[in-house]
């Protein structure tokens, strides 16, 4: 199969012939040894194990230009449905494919490997697959490879000697490039291919899923704070009805209210500023007003979840009633 898609490559559509041969090749001779490292599109081997996928974006099918055009949308599908599962997926895992020779001859035995996240420099390590800190992994991960072709699932913990792979990694730095080390058999030093290659976008694309702006949507967080005040405005209570001035005889019963209108409200009354306990309701009720307990200036906050709304000031004056002024019989 694999001698089929390289024999196919030369007569496939520009688009996939990029996609397959990747945008660039690396050679490193160390020990005497030459070594080729072909890097694949995260999609491409996808692409090459489906065959009824490579054929229908090969070139051939026909040649009229009806037919041309659906193949075309047909390529661009494909393409769309292998990616598209991606974005809404959390980046802990990453699949990346490559291909090595060594000394011209493509590999196919198990070789082992080792990973690491860096900047464009080189200098810092954002990830590696087996321990911490910068340089080399403490620890290889074994592969087998198959005509030169490796695949490597990056952040599978399931793989002995890999490490768990955070999408932080992508959300804070946009110069992550991925290096490798690979050794052809069980013992003896590893080689650096270089160079070290960057992760495109659609692991960058992949990040958007676990984007930090989606803990400020999740469920119960978004607060009154996070809103906008033209939003919150909508939904804060609203006095319709302030408590008016009102003058009493000293005796008398006097009844304050507000109204008002909101959802779940609920009311404090307030003389000169201060909280009146147990006055909770949407009236204030003096049964004998007096002047020395009740003259003063009177409020009501009237709040709700979303915030709070305080009336205007009304007093309250208690005067003594005037004299019987009856004539005597």
């Amino acid at each position: 199969m694999i001698g089929e898609i390289q024999d196919s490559v030369e007569k496939a559509t520009p688009l996939v012939a990029t996609i397959l041969s990747g945008s660039w090749s690396a050679e490193n001779i160390t020990n005497g040894k030459r070594y080729f490292q072909y890097p694949m599109n995260w999609s491409a081997m996808k692409i090459m194990k489906n065959p009824f996928l490579f054929r229908m974006l090969g070139a051939g099918f026909s040649k009229t230009k009806g037919f041309l055009f659906f193949r075309r949308l047909a390529s661009f599908c494909a393409i769309f449905l292998m990616i598209a599962p991606w974005v809404h997926a959390a980046p802990e895992i990453l699949t990346y494919s490559g291909r090595i020779t060594v000394s011209g001859q493509l590999f196919e035995e198990v070789g082992q490997f080792k990973f690491a996240f860096v900047n464009v420099e080189g200098d810092a390590t954002y990830w590696k697959n087996a321990g911490t800190g910068h340089g080399e992994p403490d620890a290889a991960v074994s592969l087998q490879v198959a005509a030169g072709v490796y695949t490597i699932r990056l952040g599978d913990a399931s793989i002995p000697n890999m490490a768990t792979l955070s999408s932080d990694i992508f959300q804070s730095h946009d110069d992550v490039n991925l290096r490798v080390w690979f050794r052809a058999g069980d013992s003896g030093a590893f080689d650096l291919l270089s160079p070290d290659q960057p992760i495109g976008s659609v692991a960058y694309a992949l990040s958007a899923a676990t984007a930090k702006v989606a803990d400020a949507v999740s469920p119960g967080a978004v607060t009154v704070a996070q809103m906008h005040p033209d939003l919150v405005k909508y939904f804060l209570p609203e006095i319709s009805s302030p408590p008016a001035d009102t003058t009493v005889y000293a005796g008398a019963t006097i009844t304050l209210y507000s109204g008002a209108s909101g959802k779940y409200l609920t009311y404090q009354w307030r003389k000169d500023g201060v909280d009146l306990s147990g006055e909770t309701n949407a009236t204030l009720v003096f049964a004998e007003s007096n002047a020395t307990l009740h003259d003063g200036n009177y409020t009501v906050v009237v709040a709700n979840d979303w915030g709070s709304v305080t009336s205007a000031s009304a007093s309250l004056t208690v005067v003594t009633p005037p004299p019987d002024t009856t004539a005597p019989v």
